[in-house]
């Protein structure tokens, strides 16, 4: 008898969790999931310090290549050779350019740390840094463009010139470059791109989780 009545109350006990789950579930709010958003300051971040590397890189290849041909000028120089002015000339040009890459930011790392210097404390200041950095990344992407159109055409031209005229081959590869130099972006507008998707996704998923609390909150 006790073990008949356990079995009775073992199987109220679970009609009872289920319906209770049942009513729970109407109170439960539906949020779509989201994509994590990174911000225009972190991928602004990324592009300043790929940009450094590369400055950095090219100033040290500028430097050691310019070393090395003001030696090759003073090597040739002893033998009395007319070719030692042309050495110190192009080891003198490198020397200047990796110096000056070394010591000067480009302008996307100079963007970044004027950035960086803004306050960020309050609401309206962490929003106008923001959109500092949406700016930056933005005249990054156009400065990356035109100077891609502008490097593009003028390969262009050069290789066509070539292409119709004495050299074929040389044109044919000028032009080649000149077509890859016009489709293929760089990373900066390739990032800038990528911002704009994610930033309109982030809204969209925010307004529809908006819609949905309110919904929810109107049925109860």
């Amino acid at each position: 008898m006790f073990r008949l009545f356990m079995v009775y109350f073992l199987m109220v006990s679970f009609l009872f969790s289920l319906a209770s789950v049942g009513m729970a579930e109407n109170n439960y709010v539906v949020v779509p999931a989201q994509k994590s958003f990174v911000p225009a300051e972190s991928r602004l971040k990324d592009l300043a310090l790929k940009a450094e590397k590369q400055r950095t890189e090219s100033a040290m290849y500028d430097i050691g290549g310019g070393a090395l041909f003001a030696g090759l000028g003073s090597a040739w120089s002893g033998y009395g050779s007319n070719y030692s002015g042309v050495y110190y000339a192009l080891g003198g040009g490198m020397l200047i350019m990796g110096i000056k890459n070394f010591m000067y930011p480009t302008k996307l790392e100079q963007q970044y740390l004027d950035v960086k210097k803004m306050s960020g404390i309050s609401i309206e200041e962490r929003g106008s840094r923001e959109a500092a950095a949406e700016g930056a990344l933005k005249n990054g992407a156009m400065d990356a463009t035109q100077g891609r159109m502008v490097s593009a055409g003028l390969v262009g031209i050069g290789g066509t010139a070539l292409l119709l005229g004495s050299s074929p081959l040389a044109g044919s590869l000028l032009v080649a470059a000149a077509a890859t130099s016009y489709f293929i972006k760089s990373d900066t507008e390739k990032v800038y791109e990528e911002y704009l998707v994610d930033k309109e996704d982030f809204i969209r998923s925010q307004n529809t989780a908006n819609v949905s609390v309110v919904t929810t909150m109107e049925a109860r």
